[in-house]
């Protein structure tokens, strides 16, 4: 306990030599604010904590900022990368992401755009489809570990070179391709 520092102000102090009763017990006005915004931020998403504090008014964040030119979810969106790109990020997202699974870059963007593989998935929905489960099976990048995955993953290289020697062609590495018209897809 003696070696125990506190901070006090400016400088540390050792335990034995803070005087509680010395202490400011004015409570702070916005100490509760700083607070909410501390834990919120932490990203915890089960803190019991949490439930102290009521959840914020998206609909008052959303519809009473009138001030911008855009709403929030565009802001976003384009900040993503989601709604509008040029022909330089295209190519650099291509090229950030070839190795596909094997590249943290590739499974982050893969989580961002709609890929032709879920169409299937999107256009045989039916009323009884759990859509928030569906929306967050796009959204979250799951590794999937079965028998034919791991199969094409120990057998693609030499699949590869076979493919090349029998068909006598170039074939390139490539990464996510986003489509230019619909960026959201790729």
């Amino acid at each position: 306990m003696e070696h125990l520092m506190l901070r006090s102000g400016d400088s540390l102090q050792r335990v034995l030599d803070l005087d509680p009763s010395l202490a400011d017990d004015t409570p702070d006005a916005e100490y509760e604010d700083l607070f909410r915004n501390v834990i919120i931020n932490m990203n915890v998403p089960e803190m019991s904590v949490l439930t102290m504090s009521p959840p914020a008014n998206i609909y008052a964040v959303v519809h009473e900022h009138h001030y911008l030119e855009k709403d929030h979810e565009t802001y976003i969106l384009e900040h993503l990368q989601v709604t509008s790109i040029s022909d330089e990020q295209i190519h650099t997202i291509e090229l950030e992401t070839r190795g596909q699974s094997t590249n943290n870059q590739w499974r982050e963007k893969r989580t961002m755009r709609l890929h032709s593989n879920n169409f299937g998935l999107i256009y045989t929905a039916i009323q009884t489809t759990n859509f928030v489960k569906l929306a967050h099976s796009f959204t979250q990048y799951r590794h999937l570990n079965t028998e034919p995955i791991k199969h094409g993953e120990t057998n693609e290289g030499t699949a590869f070179k076979e493919y090349i020697a029998n068909r006598n062609v170039v074939v390139r590495s490539n990464g996510i391709v986003v489509c230019r018209n619909v960026v959201s897809c790729s």
